[in-house]
């Protein structure tokens, strides 16, 4: 019961900004705070995936240290304030996987989620906004958490069908609303649990014809979208200008490259700097890759404009962040943290359809995907570790089900000799 009340206050303190070390959720302060009351070091490794993820943020930490103070001096408030996100993701990691210790913790996590993204604002998008703003920024995420709590639900009661074509119908709706991102990860999700709940197996003659299937399904959709968006059916004026000034719209490619003309950018910011990187919060002081981003965008340089836009150097991944920020080996770092994420997820996607909480690992294992690809470096600290807490959690109850399969086996009880369920 406690456990409960402290996910529903977690939530409820996230909404709760302080202006320490730029903005620090109250609930990040506190979970700092507590941190040697529920830190407990032979729990590394007696969970082993625990354990490498603490160690693997901290490796990133310490590139972090000597990029900032030895390399490019940076000023003490922007080092603050990228360390704050390494040691708040590492402290967030270790306390979720304490709280989210079995399905209904899970569960009520994603409920709780769902209210605070319903009655906050974290996006500063309000009512006066347009209503696709308002839909991709507030109304989209908690809709997503909403859907998740339902598939839950629906995959215990044994309604798998339903499951799929619920996704499916919200990622249309997301598309329509120019949120094509989550449109794009809510489809394949339909379609891949679609699959798996249709008795897919991992094999090689599986894996290539259902790749295949998917490759010219997506293509159908993506030439559809197109259409539909240029017509004004589909999407948003955003959507539609991008659309407009490719050359070859159909090539899904080439919307990935003037919609993520930042990853070219890091890319150039990384050759300048490649072993040690820019440091934290590092600002574009001559506008070399903001105008490189422009390029990509198809825009013209605008004197007033750029004095608005411009200001670190951009890169929107997670990977090309941790590379331009601090250099190569803090992309190594990144590149093993995602490794152990996915180490997890697949496992779960592939053995644990018993699991209760099963329909939510597939979208949740996309995201993560596109977060690291195409996503700012801050949601290493906002978002990885949500998702790490509950791959672990559902790893290891994976492991004692396979091991010992009992049927009230949803609990894991830390400071026990062993992952033991009740």
């Amino acid at each position: 019961m406690i456990t409960y009340l402290i996910i529903i206050l977690y939530n409820l303190f996230d909404m709760v900004t302080i202006p320490l070390v730029g903005q620090l959720k109250l609930n990040e302060v506190i979970v700092l705070l507590f941190l040697p009351f529920y830190y407990r070091s032979n729990e590394f490794t007696k969970y082993s995936l625990l354990g490498k993820i603490t160690v693997t943020l901290l490796v990133l930490f310490v590139f972090q240290v000597v990029t900032d103070i030895f390399v490019v001096e940076s000023a003490a408030v922007n080092y603050l304030r990228g360390w704050s996100q390494i040691i708040i993701s590492m402290a967030s990691v270790i306390f979720l996987f304490k709280i989210l210790n079995g399905y209904q913790a899970i569960t009520l996590f994603i409920i709780a989620s769902a209210v605070r993204l319903l009655i906050s604002d974290p996006m500063g998008v309000d009512l006066n906004s347009s209503e696709m703003t308002f839909f991709k920024f507030r109304l989209a995420p908690m809709i997503t958490q909403v859907l998740f709590a339902i598939a839950i639900f629906l995959h215990m009661k044994g309604k798998t069908k339903v499951i799929p074509v619920m996704f499916f119908v919200f990622g249309l709706a997301s598309l329509a609303m120019d949120s094509r991102s989550r449109g794009l990860i809510m489809i394949l999700s339909a379609i891949l649990l679609h699959l798996f709940y249709s008795g897919f197996k991992f094999r090689k003659a599986y894996v290539t014809g259902g790749a295949t299937i998917l490759i010219i399904v997506f293509q159908t959709m993506y030439i559809f979208y197109v259409n539909a968006t240029l017509n004004g059916t589909l999407g948003g004026e955003h959507a539609r200008e991008q659309l407009k000034r490719i050359e070859n719209p159909y090539n899904p490619f080439n919307l990935l490259v003037t919609g993520r003309g930042e990853a070219f950018a890091a890319i150039e910011a990384i050759k300048d700097a490649p072993l040690f990187g820019h440091g934290s919060w590092a600002k574009d002081e001559t506008l070399k890759y903001y105008k490189i981003v422009l390029k990509y965008h198809d825009e013209e340089y605008n004197a007033e404009k750029a004095k608005i836009e411009a200001g670190l150097i951009p890169s929107h991944s997670i990977f090309l962040g941790a590379w331009v920020n601090y250099g190569w080996f803090a992309f190594l770092a990144v590149v093993y943290l995602f490794y152990l994420l996915m180490k997890m997820a697949v496992s779960l996607i592939k053995n644990g359809q018993t699991m209760p909480i099963y329909p939510i690992f597939i979208p949740m294992t996309i995201s993560v995907i596109w977060m690291f690809l195409f996503s700012p470096f801050q949601h290493i600290r906002f978002s990885i570790p949500q998702t790490a807490a509950i791959f672990l959690t559902s790893y290891y109850l994976l492991q004692q089900m396979r091991a010992e399969p009992q049927p009230g086996t949803e609990t894991i009880k830390h400071g026990e000799p062993r992952v033991a369920g009740v």
